[in-house]
């Protein structure tokens, strides 16, 4: 019988990727929030409105039944997010709170999206166990998120990453560089930006991994 997983975060470039690669491997049903993405075997299901109403929220979640719920739902533009505090504190904080709070009520694994953006700029490789710091609100938000999440379910697995892959946004980073590359135009970088991304579809391997063999933890994978 394959497993049900419930999907935060669908449309997203990870989110996205995961449904498309696993699709007939799981019995995977989408949170509808904005858009979707038209795979037969997908279902979607409208759990969670502009309200986190927990209550309403829990129903919804014991009528689909999922043996696991991922959350790839995040606002990650760190600009965007320093602009915005409250709207990054609601994706990147409350949602993850609220649904591994749920998640121990209802004996739920749950897996979580984080980030690597909690290390001091230097060039060593980073460890679990290293000190991690609130460098910006994104970071903030997120690192809060990872607190609660353990602190309300140890059944629960925290990914720190940076990704890279195909998004189904023509506006989103990797697609805007491929789109530049291929019609020869003038493409400006960064150089004060430090990090080991993980092409998505290998990280959806690892993910893959972590969800058959039923691990729980915290683990930076990288590139």
């Amino acid at each position: 019988m394959k497993k049900k997983i419930l999907i935060f975060g669908g449309t997203g470039t990870l989110g996205s990727n995961f449904l498309i690669k696993l699709k007939n491997k799981y019995d995977l049903v989408c949170n509808f929030h904005k858009t979707k993405i038209f795979l037969d075997q997908i279902k979607y299901f409208k759990i969670i409105d502009k309200i986190f109403n927990e209550k309403q929220v829990i129903e919804n979640i014991k009528k689909i039944k999922p043996n696991i719920i991922i959350n790839f739902a995040a606002e990650t533009n760190i600009d965007y997010c320093e602009k915005n505090p409250k709207i990054s504190e609601k994706t990147n904080l409350i949602l993850p709170k609220l649904l591994s709070h749920i998640c121990k009520k209802t004996n739920i694994k749950f897996i979580h999206i984080s980030t690597d953006q909690f290390y001091n700029i230097n060039k060593k490789f980073k460890n679990e166990k290293d000190k991690t710091s609130k460098i910006n609100i994104y970071s903030k938000h997120k690192l809060e998120a990872e607190k609660s999440i353990f602190k309300n379910t140890k059944k629960s697995v925290i990914i720190r990453t940076n990704f890279f892959g195909h998004s189904i946004y023509d506006d989103k980073s990797i697609n805007k560089i491929i789109k530049k590359i291929k019609f020869r135009e003038k493409l400006f970088l960064f150089d004060d930006y430090y990090f080991t991304p993980i092409y998505t579809f290998e990280l959806i391997n690892i993910i893959e991994k972590i969800i058959d063999r039923n691990i729980n933890g915290l683990f930076n994978i990288v590139g």
